[in-house]
């Protein structure tokens, strides 16, 4: 795997998280989970250009 030697290389620490175990890492699925109910459903992106502008404005509100 890439990751896991770019991981080393930079001394980053890994942690696994077992397939179906989404509680092992909850920050990042409920950050997830908010941005798609508040965010990916209910926009509609023009174009990659238009896609960070709506993420900021939805990560400053």
């Amino acid at each position: 795997m890439r990751s896991l030697a770019w991981s080393k290389d930079h001394k980053v620490e890994w942690h696994y998280i077992a397939p179906g175990k989404p509680m092992q890492n909850g920050d990042v699925e409920s950050f997830s989970g908010g941005m798609r109910d508040e965010l990916l459903n209910e926009s509609l992106f023009f174009g990659l250009d238009h896609a960070p502008s709506a993420i900021n404005e939805w990560a400053n509100d």
